[in-house]
Formats: C-alpha cells, sequence, structure tokens
C-alpha cells in the first residue's frame, strides 16, 4: 500500500519509545523545543499493553491543557 507524504503536519507531543525498565513510575512533566516551540515530552514502552491508552491520554492533555493532568 502507498501512503503519498504530508506536505505539512502538526506535531503536539514527542514520544520516546523506551525499554519498560527504564521508565520512571511517577515522572515529573517533561518538555523539548523544536523549532522554539516547546512541546509535551513522554517516554513510553511501546510492547506495555498500555502504551496507546497512555499515549492517547497524552495526545489529549496536549490538545486541551488544563483537561487531563498528566
Amino acid at each position: 500500500m502507498r501512503v503519498e507524504a504530508a506536505a505539512e503536519a502538526e506535531i503536539a507531543l514527542v514520544a520516546d519509545l523506551v525499554d519498560a525498565a527504564s521508565l520512571e513510575r511517577l515522572p515529573d512533566r517533561r518538555h523539548c523545543e523544536i523549532l522554539d516551540v516547546e512541546l509535551p515530552w513522554l517516554a513510553l514502552a511501546p510492547f506495555q499493553s498500555s502504551a496507546l491508552v497512555k499515549l492517547r491520554f497524552a495526545l489529549l492533555a496536549a490538545a486541551e491543557p488544563g483537561r487531563l493532568a498528566i
């Protein structure tokens, strides 16, 4: 299946895929800067069963700051 590239895309969240053993249980809120824009940063273990839910909650929180505390 061929998928065309998008000319532009909005970035709302940065997710680093890491080993589950390196995750902190209650990490502080983290941000990174890309092109002078501060974005929320999340470390995520991609093979955990809860990874998709964590990513969705993080995206919701990034889209509506103050709605969800993560």
